[in-house]
């Protein structure tokens, strides 16, 4: 239904280790030829043992022609609690009108 073609998500993170009681924090933005319009991208963390750590999922909202490239894109940034588990991370970037995904890794030391 979109009048071009999502070709991918850029996740650029700022840092792929973090501290317990940490926060991690990047930005996305939509990959296509031609300006973006409206798109809402769903953000999941699952923890180290692949369960879902439900308190961080986020619905990002980068604006029209969103193209990272340009700076136009969605920051986020999601507070690790200082319990949680430590290990690699998997953050789960998917844009909801295309259904297109990228994911990136971070470790919680």
């Amino acid at each position: 239904v979109l009048p071009y073609k999502v070709e991918g998500l850029n996740v650029k993170l700022a840092a792929t280790t973090v501290p317990p009681g940490g926060s991690i924090q990047g930005r996305v933005g939509i990959q296509c030829r031609g300006a973006p319009g409206r798109h809402v991208i769903n953000l999941q963390a699952l923890r180290p043992d692949g369960r879902s750590a439900r308190y961080l999922i986020r619905n990002l909202t980068p604006p029209p022609g969103g193209l990272l490239s340009h700076g136009r894109s969605a920051s986020f940034m999601l507070p690790i609690a200082p319990n949680e588990s430590k290990g690699e991370w998997k953050l789960i970037f998917t844009d909801v009108p295309s259904g297109v995904s990228a994911t990136a890794t971070v470790t919680v030391k």
